[in-house]
C-alpha cells in the first residue's frame, strides 16, 4: 500500500491541477492566485512522493521534510536558485520566486495531505519484524516470508479472510476483525520451540567470554606476553569456527572442513598457551582496594594497578614498645 496516498483521488487531482497551472493558466492569467495555487498543490503532492524514497513507511517524516524545503525554498535566494534549476530539469524552464508570504499556505497545505493520507487504505494485519528476521534466519529464503494466496469466504457477520503467507504458515481474519495467526503443524511452529537462530549470537558470546578469560591471564605474565597474546587469538578464531561446525546438511550433523580446522586450532592454541603460562610465571593480578572500601589497604591508592601496592605500612601492634626510649 505503499501508493495508495499517492494514488487517492485528493492527489490526483492535486497533480492535474498543478499541470494544469503551470502550463496553461499562468501564461493566460499571471498574477497572485495562479502563483499561490501552485504553491499549494505542489505541496499536497510532495509529501507522497517523498515517502516513497523512505524503505519503510515513513510518511510524517516526509511531511515535516517537504514543510521544511519548502521553508528554505521560499526564505532564501540560494534556496529558490536550486529550486528553479530541479524544477527545470523536471517540467522545463521554471522559475521559482523566494516569498516569504508564502510560508502561510504551507501550513494549511500540509495539513490537507495529511487529511488525505489519513483516508487512504491502510495494512490491516502485517507480519512484525522480528517475526521477518526469525523466518529469513530459520529458512535462509526472505522473499518466502511474503502472503502467496487470499481467500474471503462469507460468513454470518461479516467474512472470513484466510491468508497463505508462505513459510510463516496460514493467518486468518475473523468475521469480528481480529487476525490469528496458525501457522503451520509441527515443531517450528512459533518462535519459542526453536533456538537454533540464536546460535550465531551464542557463539559470538562464548568466544567473547574466552578471549576475556586468556585476556586476564596475559595481564598475568612476566614474558612471552607477545607470544601468548597471538595463539590465544588463533585459539579464539579456531573455538569459532569449532562453535560454528555444527550443520544439518552434512551427514554426521557435522561440517568436516570446520570441524578440523577448529579443533586443529583450539587444541594447539590451549597446549602452546598452556606451555607459555607456566613458562612465563602467571600470577594473579593484585588489585589495590580504595581506602573508603577497606581499612587494610591503608596506603593503597583509589585505583586498580597491575602491580599492586608497593610500599605497605605495617600493622601496628597492640602490645607497648621494647625499645630503651619507652623504658
Amino acid at each position: 500500500m505503499r501508493y495508495a496516498w499517492l494514488c487517492h483521488p485528493a492527489t490526483v487531482v492535486a497533480v492535474i491541477v498543478l499541470l494544469l497551472n503551470d502550463h496553461l493558466l499562468k501564461q493566460a492569467w499571471p498574477g497572485l492566485v495562479t502563483g499561490k495555487l501552485s504553491d499549494v498543490a505542489g505541496l499536497v503532492v510532495a509529501p507522497p512522493l517523498v515517502a516513497l524514497l523512505f524503505r519503510r513507511r515513513a510518511d510524517a517524516v516526509a511531511v515535516l521534510l517537504t514543510g521544511a524545503l519548502f521553508a528554505v525554498v521560499k526564505s532564501t535566494e540560494t534556496g529558490a536558485d536550486a529550486a528553479s534549476q530541479v524544477w527545470s530539469l523536471l517540467a522545463g524552464p521554471s522559475r521559482v520566486l523566494a516569498d516569504s508570504t508564502d510560508l502561510l499556505l504551507a501550513l494549511p497545505a500540509l495539513a490537507v495531505a495529511w487529511w488525505v493520507r489519513q483516508r487512504t487504505w491502510r495494512d490491516s494485519w502485517e507480519q512484525p519484524e522480528y517475526r521477518r528476521e526469525w523466518l529469513a534466519r530459520r529458512y535462509g529464503y526472505a522473499p518466502g516470508v511474503r502472503p502467496r494466496a487470499l481467500a474471503v469466504q462469507a460468513r454470518p457477520g461479516g467474512h472470513v479472510v484466510v491468508v497463505a503467507g508462505g513459510l510463516d504458515g496460514i493467518v486468518v481474519r475473523e468475521t469480528s476483525g481480529e487476525w490469528r495467526r496458525v501457522g503451520w503443524p509441527g515443531p517450528l511452529a512459533s518462535i519459542e520451540d526453536d533456538d537454533g537462530v540464536l546460535d550465531p549470537e551464542r557463539n559470538v558470546a562464548i568466544v567473547l567470554a574466552v578471549a576475556m578469560l586468556l585476556g586476564s591471564v596475559a595481564t598475568g605474565l612476566r614474558r612471552y606476553y607477545p607470544a601468548f597474546t597471538v595463539f590465544a587469538t588463533a585459539g579464539c578464531f579456531g573455538l569459532y569456527v569449532l562453535l560454528e561446525a555444527p550443520e544439518g546438511q552434512f551427514v554426521l550433523g557435522f561440517d568436516p572442513t570446520k570441524l578440523a580446522a577448529g579443533l586443529g586450532l583450539t587444541a594447539l592454541a590451549v597446549v602452546v598457551c598452556g606451555l607459555l603460562a607456566i613458562a612465563g610465571r602467571a600470577r594473579p593480578s593484585r588489585v589495590a582496594i580504595p581506602r573508603r572500601w577497606s581499612t587494610r589497604a591503608r596506603t593503597c591508592p583509589s585505583w586498580v594497578g597491575r602491580w599492586g601496592c608497593r610500599r605497605r605500612t605495617p600493622p601496628r601492634s597492640r602490645w607497648p614498645s621494647c625499645s630503651p626510649r619507652a623504658r
